[in-house]
C-alpha cells in the first residue's frame, strides 16, 4: 500500500445500533489519511487521534493519561516497555452487540463477530441541516438512495467541535426516535457514522434497536 495524501480534518462518531444496521463509531480527527491499495481502491481512513484531552464518556474531565512507559533501557531495562490503557468505548470505535444487549454478550458476539465486509466500503457522506437532530423528516429531506448501505452524516456537533472540548457534551445532535424508525424502515443503509454524542435521543433505544 502506498500513502497518498493527507487532508484537514472533521471529527465523527457513529450513531450506536446493532443487529441489522450496525453502528460504527467513527471519527474524522487528527488527519484524514488517503491510501491506493494494489487494486487502485482508495481507503480513507477517518479515525480520531487518541490525545489525553479528548472528551470521555459522560465526565468533566478529558480522557486524561492512557500511554505509559513502564520500563525504559535508560533506566536500565532491556527493553522499552510502555502500557496502553483506555476504555474501549473511546474515540473511535465501534460497538459490539454485547455492548447493550447482555444476551449477545453471554453468546460471546464481541467486536470479532462483526463483518469485516461491512465495517469497510464505500460509503455516502450527508450533511444534516445544523438547526435540527435527525428526525423522520430530516431523513426523508435527504433522499437518500435505495441502495446505499454506508451513511456518514454530519451535524451540527462538528462544527461545534465538540471532540476537541474537555468536558464529555450531552447537547449533542443525534437522532430522533423517529428518524431511526424511518432509517431502517425505509432505506438499505447498514452502518451508519454520526458526528459526535450517542445516536439516539430516545428513552426506548433497545426497542429500536431490536426492531432494526
Amino acid at each position: 500500500m502506498k500513502m497518498k495524501k493527507k487532508m484537514n480534518c472533521y471529527w465523527w462518531h457513529a450513531l450506536i445500533m446493532s443487529g441489522c444496521v450496525l453502528g460504527l463509531c467513527v471519527g474524522i480527527g487528527g488527519c484524514v489519511c488517503v491510501v491506493e491499495n494494489e487494486n487502485g481502491r482508495i481507503i480513507i481512513d477517518i479515525s480520531h487521534r487518541y490525545q489525553p484531552d479528548m472528551p470521555a464518556w459522560e465526565s468533566k474531565d478529558s480522557l486524561g493519561q492512557f500511554l505509559w512507559l513502564t520500563r525504559s533501557m535508560a533506566n536500565g531495562s532491556l527493553a522499552n516497555f510502555s502500557q496502553f490503557k483506555l476504555p474501549a468505548h473511546s474515540g473511535t470505535h465501534v460497538d459490539a452487540p454485547g455492548h447493550v444487549f447482555d444476551h449477545y454478550f453471554h453468546s460471546g458476539f464481541d467486536v470479532d463477530s462483526l463483518d469485516l465486509l461491512l465495517l469497510n466500503g464505500p460509503a455516502l457522506l450527508v450533511d444534516v441541516p445544523r438547526d435540527t437532530n435527525i428526525s423522520a423528516g430530516v431523513m426523508k429531506s435527504l433522499n437518500i438512495p435505495r441502495g446505499v448501505r454506508r451513511v456518514l452524516f454530519r451535524t451540527l456537533n462538528t462544527y461545534r467541535r465538540l471532540m476537541y472540548q474537555k468536558e464529555f457534551d450531552t447537547s449533542y445532535v443525534g437522532f430522533t426516535e423517529d428518524g431511526a424508525n424511518w432509517l431502517v424502515e425505509n432505506t438499505d443503509i447498514k452502518l451508519v457514522g454520526k458526528t459526535s454524542g450517542f445516536g439516539l435521543l430516545c428513552p426506548n433505544i433497545t426497542e429500536f434497536r431490536l426492531r432494526s
